[in-house]
């Protein structure tokens, strides 16, 4: 079984919707997403428009609801064996994932638990600071995630 750690950015804690996800596996192997429809800016809260949108790439690299699941299904596929999602927001990330797949279940990649784990998420605050990553930048955030499970929770699941 392969750790992969999932962060979701979104429009808002009210009414969220997904604009950007990222996965990575425990040896590193990441897949960062950008979502080209289902959000506009006019929905986001004014955290989102302060801390995330100035760390989206440019629009014309973002992809489709469809083109996410293929790169979701290819990536996990990728990995070779069964994947377990850890996210430290089971509230959040989960739902805003998930809802990638709500009409297209059938798509959801079959070496993929549907069971999300919940991870501490102590230590992230310490890996963004030595690693210089950006908060509230899907990537960096799961990169975190990952780093500081293994650095202060492998073993013993905190």
């Amino acid at each position: 079984m392969v750790r992969v750690f999932l962060d979701t950015e979104f429009t808002s804690i009210e009414n969220g919707k997904l604009i950007s996800a990222a996965l990575v596996s425990e040896d590193g192997k990441v897949l960062y997403v950008e979502r080209a429809g289902g959000w506009n800016p006019e929905d986001c809260s004014a955290f989102v428009v302060d801390a995330v949108l100035p760390l989206l790439g440019p629009p014309e690299d973002r992809m489709t609801d469809a083109q996410i699941r293929k790169a979701i299904k290819d990536f996990v596929a990728s990995l070779g064996e069964a994947v377990t999602i850890y996210t430290d927001s089971v509230l959040h990330d989960e739902p805003m994932f998930k809802s990638l797949f709500a009409d297209y279940m059938n798509e959801w990649p079959p070496e993929m638990d549907k069971r999300f784990m919940w991870c501490s998420s102590r230590g992230v605050e310490e890996v963004h600071a030595r690693q210089k990553l950006q908060r509230h930048h899907a990537q960096d955030d799961a990169l975190a995630l990952m780093v500081a499970f293994r650095e202060n929770c492998a073993g013993w699941g905190c």
